[in-house]
């Protein structure tokens, strides 16, 4: 199973897990890059940090990965 390291906010910037804390994740809202649906970011103590889906779905982990490497190339 993929840890989503990205997501997209509202805005349609792409957020990396690392860039949240515990406050301004509960600010935003985050969406997936593959299928859309929403994320919430998973900040444990245990677990590396990621985001996972609201609800459970169908989303291919190969059209997340890659979108995020257009989305990076498009950005640099």
């Amino acid at each position: 199973m993929i840890k989503y390291q990205f997501a997209k906010d509202e805005t349609g910037k792409l957020i990396d897990i690392k860039s949240l804390d515990q406050k301004n994740r509960k600010d935003l809202k985050f969406f997936c890059l593959g299928c859309k649906d929403e994320l919430i970011a998973r900040l444990g103590k245990i677990k590396i940090h990621h985001f996972a889906h609201k609800k459970e779905v169908s989303c291919s982990g190969e059209t997340y990965l890659h979108k995020l490497g257009k989305q990076l190339f498009f950005d640099n």
